[in-house]
Parts: C-alpha cells; sequence; structure tokens
C-alpha cells in the first residue's frame, strides 16, 4: 500500500526525485488511517453479522472506508443492514466478508429501493391525473415492499380501484 502511494498520480512528492521525509511520512500517516479506517470497518461488519453484541451497525461512512466498495447511499443504510443479516446469508463465510459479496448486496438493496421508489412515483402520478398517461403496471406494484397478492390479470381493476371516488388513500402523494 505504502509503494502506491509513492507512485500515484499526481505525485504526494513535490519533487520525486527529492522526497523529503515530511513527504514520506505524510504518505505513511494517511495509509495507516486508511487501513486502520478499513480494519475497524471489516471487524464492525464481521460483529454485525455475528450477532450485534455492541448494538452498533456498520454506517454509511465505514461502508466507504472499505477499499472496493461502490454505491453506497447513505439513505439505504438500514437497508444494507438488514440485508447483510438476512437468511440465508449473502456471504459464504460471516467472518471473512468479501468486497465482492458487500458490493452484490449494496447493489441488490439499491436496485430494489429504485425499482420500489419508481413504482411508488408511477402511482402517485396516477393518483394525481396520469398525465403521463401510462398506469402504475403489476411488476411495480410488485415491486413495492409489503404489496403482496398481486395478480397481473386484475391490473385494470386494481388502477380503476387506485383512482375512485373518494379516494382509498388519505393523502394521494403519500399512498
Amino acid at each position: 500500500d505504502y509503494n502506491a502511494a509513492f507512485v500515484a498520480a499526481p505525485s504526494p512528492f513535490a519533487d520525486i526525485n527529492q522526497p523529503t521525509a515530511a513527504e514520506i511520512n505524510a504518505v505513511i500517516t494517511s495509509i495507516n488511517a486508511i487501513i486502520a479506517a478499513e480494519t475497524n470497518a471489516m471487524a464492525e461488519l464481521v460483529e454485525d453479522l455475528n450477532g450485534n453484541t455492541n448494538t452498533t451497525l456498520i454506517t454509511a461512512d465505514q461502508l466507504n472506508d472499505i477499499r472496493g466498495v461502490t454505491g453506497v447511499n447513505n439513505v439505504n443504510i438500514d437497508e444494507y443492514n438488514a440485508a447483510f443479516v438476512a437468511s440465508p446469508s449473502p456471504f459464504a463465510d460471516i467472518n471473512k466478508p468479501t468486497v465482492a459479496e458487500i458490493n452484490t448486496v449494496i447493489t441488490s438493496v439499491n436496485a430494489i429501493i429504485a425499482a420500489e421508489n419508481t413504482a411508488m412515483a408511477e402511482l402517485v402520478e396516477d393518483l394525481s391525473g396520469n398525465t403521463n398517461t401510462t398506469l402504475v403496471s403489476a411488476a411495480q406494484l410488485n415491486d413495492i415492499r409489503d404489496v403482496e397478492n398481486v395478480i397481473a390479470a386484475n391490473i385494470a381493476d386494481y388502477n380503476a380501484a387506485f383512482v375512485a371516488s373518494p379516494s382509498p388513500f388519505a393523502d394521494i402523494n403519500k399512498p
């Protein structure tokens, strides 16, 4: 890690032919901090996967401290944490989660939330007059967590019921 940092572009040294002790120490301190943060984050994740006895879940910032982890969205941290401890485990070995496994969970959670947000936005748009002339689909209803028993053949009836008067929703902007 130190060697990679020493030859990184842009160079951490004002003069690559004569690096100063202060510049070398700054690189070493930086790498030590990166590795310590990553080590702490992985330790927290492993602790969470083994029962979370410290009652502190890994944070989005800690996930970002793990080199190679991508796509972390701070607002999705609760969903990531739930997915990390799901059964069956998304990790081959809960004591050695890999960056690839962590990224798979994050990508999956992000996709689920994006699909749900799209479905909810379409439903709200339909309830507000359907100006895009596209009604929410059965597949979109299935993308909304906790919505169940959607039968695709009944989608026209669902859509008619959604926009019935009086509205079945207390707030059409938050169905």
